[in-house]
């Protein structure tokens, strides 16, 4: 069975009480001496630790005893399938989303963790890519392999599995991130991408429990996991909406880098959807239409933020990208 530490496994289990949300664990990991046993962390919560309000409110025997299993059955079933569950608080945790916005208390991580010196280029599109959109996707990806770049993307359809398939060819170890726990892949296709992906010495990330399932919005969050763990966040199609803008927003706050590709003229004439939200993001000076396509909280800061974006409009473009490194 895989190691866990003993405040990861305490964290995993308190992470499974009711309204033991994302924020409350972090109010743990700051105020809560969580290498003790159990039991003395829920007593000290039940008592000495009352004044940090935590909304879960009193910890029950019964609801310990659940979260105790279920931890439990979290760590067999990712031995099992050789996953490493590392909590925020265990050195090996990636340095790489240590300190960013949208770091996640727990991570479930099946093979080697993202080296710190590595190059991490996420590369990110649509389901619905259109054909100029897989070839611009492979040469982008070729290119970056070769300059010795390591690819992250999700395991979703489209653009997002052929950054993988490009890896895959070019014997280079590609990061996925996924949007549900690690019991299946979504889609189901892509069961044999991602073994493919461990078996080549390459990386698949699950910010959820083992059995989580798979929700918009936590596909939403995988992405915004994307913008965060690279220095610099490629996007190559997305429409107006689209959930993959998650990764580009994340990229900006994180103070980090955003290729943008520009649509062929093939592709605008055709007036693809799948390629609107690149449109208005080649438009620099068009900074208040980003809450039109997804981009909120960016509208303020807007002209700061888009110094950090560059618009990749051919081949020649591409040593931008090294420039991020």
């Amino acid at each position: 069975m895989s190691e866990i530490t003993r405040q990861t496994f305490n964290l995993l289990a308190l992470s499974a009480i009711e309204r033991m949300g994302i924020g409350a664990q972090f109010t743990l990991l700051a105020k809560v001496n969580l290498n003790q046993e159990l039991e003395e962390i829920v007593e000290n919560l039940n008592t000495a630790y009352q004044p940090l309000h935590l909304p879960c409110g009193l910890i029950n025997p019964h609801d310990l005893e659940e979260a105790k299993d279920f931890a439990q059955r979290e760590h067999e079933k990712a031995s099992e399938q050789g996953i490493k569950i590392l909590s925020i608080l265990d050195e090996d945790y990636p340095e790489c989303l240590r300190y960013s916005p949208y770091v996640r208390p727990i991570l479930q991580i099946k093979g080697p963790l993202p080296k710190a010196q590595a190059k991490l280029v996420s590369v990110v599109g649509g389901a619905q890519v259109t054909e100029h959109g897989t070839l611009i996707t492979q040469r982008i990806c070729e290119y970056l392999i070769k300059e010795g770049c390591q690819l992250v993307s999700t395991l979703t359809e489209g653009c997002n599995a052929t950054v993988h398939k490009c890896a895959l060819d070019a014997d280079s170890p590609s990061i996925a991130i996924l949007g549900h726990g690690h019991n299946f892949m979504h889609p189901k296709e892509n069961d044999s991408l991602a073994a493919a992906i461990v078996a080549s010495g390459g990386t698949i990330i699950s910010p959820f429990s083992f059995y989580t399932d798979a929700k918009p919005k936590l596909y939403g969050y995988a992405f915004k996991l994307l913008g965060a763990i690279s220095k610099g966040t490629i996007l190559v199609q997305s429409g107006v909406g689209d959930l993959m803008l998650n990764a580009a927003h994340a990229a900006l706050v994180c103070n980090h880098h955003l290729g943008i590709i520009s649509p062929t003229a093939y592709d605008r004439q055709a007036n693809f959807n799948a390629v609107s939200a690149n449109l208005r993001l080649c438009d620099k000076n068009s900074f208040h239409a980003l809450p039109t396509i997804g981009l909120h909280n960016l509208r303020e800061e807007g002209l700061n933020y888009l110094k950090k974006v560059e618009i990749i409009e051919s081949k020649a473009d591409y040593e931008k990208i090294l420039s991020w490194y």
